[in-house]
């Protein structure tokens, strides 16, 4: 794979060269295209989530050569992340704000076994780890969603 589209993919169109809070600026930016631009039929955040979980896994290992292991550019991870913590959540501007929040503290608080996904190397540990922040965020989400 050519490095531009590599870098062009793995910064999420380049948000990963956002000067301040890269991560958070792209959790934020994915999670306005899922609002506009995707329906509430979950096949299409389905489709998103495979989608970005497939670019992930063929770009990551090279993006980690190219800006260096878990380099704060790489924000694709963050992307499928936020995806996963919007699978079969209601959409409304009260979960969507919840799962943003969740996701983000998730993701820096990283509870087990999260922190120690990212030491998998080859590029899966960066993905990984975001991944299943995205799984507890919709867990905790479900569970607020059942209780109230």
């Amino acid at each position: 794979m050519k490095d531009f589209l590599v870098k062009f993919l793995s910064t999420s169109f380049f948000v990963g060269y956002f000067p301040k809070a890269p991560g958070t600026v792209s959790s934020f930016l994915i999670l306005a295209v899922v609002w506009f631009l995707f329906p509430e039929n979950q096949i299409h955040l389905v489709t998103l989530a495979v989608i970005l979980l497939a670019i992930n896994i063929l770009v990551t290992k090279r993006a980690e050569e190219i800006f260096g292991e878990d380099s704060r550019k790489i924000v694709l991870d963050e992307s499928l992340g936020m995806v996963v913590s919007l699978l079969w959540i209601q959409k409304s501007l009260l979960f969507y704000f919840l799962a943003f929040i969740l996701f983000r503290a998730t993701d820096v608080i990283k509870p087990f076994p999260i922190r120690e996904l990212e030491k998998i190397k080859g590029g899966w540990g960066v993905m990984l780890d975001d991944f299943l922040a995205g799984v507890y965020t919709n867990l905790i989400l479900q569970l607020l969603i059942l209780i109230f």
